[in-house]
């Protein structure tokens, strides 16, 4: 079964027709004047973990450029756990992105990075994707009380700063300078001035 997982722009709405359509509570619409933050959807409804990490995201940082990237790096994360991993996101009542462990998120690294042309991402897109998907899990682990499915280490930078990262899943370094031209020894003599 393959589940289509979208990224929707956050609009203003009435609570009661969404509830009543959907048969579920509707995520909180915030302050009338707050940011419109994005959300995902499984199969048309919404995905309330993520949603609400991005709806708290886009009032710690109104700039709706970065909450829509983010966004759409959880998007990917999600879609991978319901059509690759074949995790069913509404038959038990877990949640995908509580079921996953480190060996998934392992294979997400292997398909973005060494995986088809198709699925794989830069070294910045994978660097901006594993970023998004640790503060969503350090996020749940906040708010849900639900541990990462992988290992985040702290450190702590030269200006004084705290920080995370995840240790173990790097960008994959790719060669993309030129190997520039060979020199011939004349050419050398006449740019260095060899006495």
């Amino acid at each position: 079964m393959s589940f289509e997982v979208r990224v929707h722009q956050g609009r203003t709405f009435d609570p009661g027709v969404v509830a009543r359509v959907l048969g579920e509570p509707t995520l909180p619409a915030g302050e009338p004047d707050g940011p419109q933050a994005p959300f995902l959807t499984i199969d048309g409804r919404i995905h309330r973990p993520t949603s609400d990490y991005l709806r708290d995201l886009s009032y710690a940082r109104p700039d709706t450029a970065t909450t829509r990237r983010v966004a759409s790096d959880l998007r990917g994360w999600v879609d991978y756990l319901c059509n690759d991993r074949g995790m069913h996101p509404h038959e038990d009542h877990r949640d995908p992105v509580f079921t996953a462990t480190e060996r998934d998120f392992a294979s997400y690294y292997r398909l973005r990075q060494y995986g088809p042309a198709d699925k794989l991402l830069s070294g910045e897109g994978w660097t901006a994707a594993m970023g998004a998907i640790k503060r969503f899990y350090e996020y749940a682990q906040r708010t849900y009380y639900h541990p990462p499915p992988f290992e985040i280490r702290e450190f702590n930078t030269r200006q004084g700063w705290r920080g995370t990262t995840l240790g173990r899943y790097r960008p994959r370094a790719r060669r993309t300078s030129s190997a520039g031209l060979p020199i011939s020894p004349g050419v050398s003599d006449q740019r260095c001035n060899w006495p």
